[in-house]
């Protein structure tokens, strides 16, 4: 048999920052913040000394996997150290087609129709004139100098959507654009401006995204040479994630994970589903019931299953001010120990009120109490689906919690991250995917919808590189999850701000996605009160002179002062402060001075 080489994490989550040389790099331990100390948890810095947000790098590593009993399991971590290991050649293939692909307008093309592309006055040509795409680039070697994927289209006003690099082991480092974004269009022209919080045509920005592929050339015992490739990967590059210390109740790894559970099969050869985390994933498929929606027999683990997703819930208050009355965001410190025993009564009470007030993903009804308290996939309808829901598989959890089916697991400690330096293929995948937004999609802030189809994956929570989700689109290929998402970037980074449900009338605020781009903020440690966290750009938007509206080519009536709020996001996203957390209080820090 050869030998069996698999890059992880299989899919790598990159994000943007206009500092033109520092970066750090990802999580590659599963409960380890973004860019925060393995040792003692404490958060770097996040900025340079000149006040530029740093790159977030996606670190690629290469296992060797063996077989036993019929199955392939995780043997080694193998790099240019490793014995026999001759060589590492890396190749990625970044691209942005987002200028060129459909306008999103929330579920439109779920069934595999678009109704409208953008930029449709371009009829021609459009691959050359709307897509960005410098070309595959390979690297091999420790130490590398960057590998640039510089724009070859000097027609779009993007310089590079981001580098290569190895490090001092021949690992893979992937880092993303500036966070720039232009237009084609002359100053002070119709189109020049940001005028939609998702489709503005003629507009390019850097987010990009694409397969990762790596051939491994090994020397056998006899002298021979042979290059195996590896199992790819997939790319994804963001936005940056202003409030590392806050996870979002739905993250990445549970979108694909409930894809994972309900659509997917799991190969018989793969021995990764006998172990860890992935050997829950295998339990909870065999006992399934998609018709239902719900498990039949399978008990969650208090300790990793439920309490955590609580945790994340209640988290979501140190970036988010409701301010309403009818917010039940509260904090279960202190009742772990009733939450998680079956036979204790006022723990039986509690989870029949937790669970009461989940949104079910299932229902019919339309109810903005309900909980998650945030907007959904069809944000502008009067579908339940208005409303943000947690996936069908954690629902299904809390419900067999609710019922007193769960394992009293609970021993006074959550569970504890690994030790410093430990890089697992599971851990690697799950510590890029449990930092990234799995929800709401409209459009997201990392990828969209497109997630959900089960034809983007070779496997659980690996892409497949060259796959079709429906016979209209390309090929997957670079660019594939990019082009779904808001152009520019920073137009949907500001309009994802919380909003005011039934203004008015006794409403509620509901939230997007806070827990990446926060809401209102703690502007130093030991404050009580909250303050908007995007206070200073609003600040000088609203000090724009009055004028008439302007109707945008979706028909919205904009304000002077709504169109320099997509302005000033554009022109000062990097001077917004990083959400961290020291000690158990969450606040703002690198806070920097707006350009007016």
């Amino acid at each position: 048999m050869s030998r069996v080489f698999r890059i992880h994490p299989a899919v790598g989550i990159a994000r943007v920052g206009n500092s033109p040389a520092e970066f750090f790099i990802g999580p590659e331990q599963p409960g380890v913040a973004p860019n925060a100390d393995p040792a003692t948890g404490r958060f770097l810095s996040f900025k340079d000394a000149q006040g530029r947000v740093k790159r977030q790098a996606a670190r690629f590593r290469i296992f060797e996997y063996e077989g036993c009993c019929g199955r392939l399991y995780p043997k080694r971590e193998i790099n240019l150290s490793t014995a026999h290991i001759l060589a590492i050649r890396w190749t990625v293939h970044l691209a942005n087609r987002k200028a060129a692909f459909f306008e999103f307008d929330g579920q439109d093309g779920a069934n595999g129709k678009w109704a409208k592309l953008r930029n449709a006055d371009v009829t021609t040509d459009r691959e050359r004139k709307l897509v960005i795409d410098p070309g595959p680039r390979t690297i091999s070697g420790a130490r590398q100098n960057p590998l640039r994927f510089d724009n070859p289209n000097r027609e779009i006003p993007i310089k590079f959507l981001g580098e290569l690099r190895t490090d001092e082991s021949g690992n893979l480092l992937v880092l993303g654009g500036h966070g720039e974004s232009n237009t084609v269009s002359p100053p002070g022209s119709f189109k020049s401006r940001i005028m939609d919080y998702v489709n503005n045509d003629t507009w390019f920005d850097d987010m990009a995204d694409g397969p990762v592929s790596a051939v491994v050339v090994v020397r056998h015992e006899n002298g021979a040479t042979e290059e195996i490739p590896a199992d790819p990967a997939w790319c994804l590059v963001g936005p940056p994630d202003f409030a590392p210390g806050v996870a979002n109740i739905v993250r990445l790894s549970d979108t694909m994970w409930d894809v994972a559970v309900r659509k997917l099969p799991l190969s018989p050869d793969n021995g990764t589903f006998l172990q860890g985390r992935l050997a829950e994933l295998k339990a909870q498929k065999e006992d399934w019931n998609e018709a239902t929606k719900s498990f039949k027999s399978y008990k969650p683990s208090f300790k990793r299953d439920i309490l955590p997703l609580l945790e994340r819930a209640l988290l979501a208050r140190q970036v988010h001010n409701p301010e309403s009355t009818k917010s039940y965001h509260a904090s279960f410190l202190g009742w772990e120990q009733e939450l998680g025993t079956v036979k204790s009564q006022e723990g039986q009470e509690l989870r029949e009120a937790v669970f009461a007030k989940m949104r079910d993903p299932s229902g019919t009804k339309i109810d903005p109490k309900q909980m998650p308290k945030a907007l959904g996939d069809d944000h502008l309808t009067e579908k339940p689906t208005r409303f943000m829901s947690l996936t069908h598989v954690q629902y299904a959890l809390l419900r067999q919690w609710k019922e007193g089916k769960f394992r009293e697991d609970w021993d006074g400690k959550p569970e504890a991250p690994p030790a410093p330096g430990v890089f697992t293929p599971e851990g690697l995948d799950f510590a890029a995917l449990d930092n990234s937004v799995g929800g709401p999609f409209f459009p997201g802030i990392d990828v969209s919808w497109l997630i959900r189809h089960e034809n983007v994956y070779a496997e659980p929570f690996r892409i497949k590189a060259g796959g079709r989700v429906f016979p209209d689109l390309l090929p997957m290929g670079p660019g594939f999850f990019s082009q779904q998402m808001a152009l520019p970037w920073q137009a949907d980074f500001y309009d994802c701000q919380k909003e005011l449900y039934k203004a008015g009338e006794e409403g509620m605020y509901h939230m997007w996605w806070c827990a990446h781009r926060p809401d209102d903020v703690r502007v130093k440690k030991g404050d009580k009160d909250m303050q908007p966290w995007a206070r200073k750009l609003n600040a000088l938007a609203k000090a724009v002179p009055p004028g008439p509206e302007v109707v945008n080519p979706a028909g919205d009536h904009l304000t002077p002062e709504r169109l320099e709020q997509y302005a000033q996001m554009h022109k000062n996203w990097a001077t917004l402060g990083f959400v961290i957390k020291d000690g158990e209080e969450y606040f703002e820090s690198e806070v920097g001075e707006p350009l007016k």
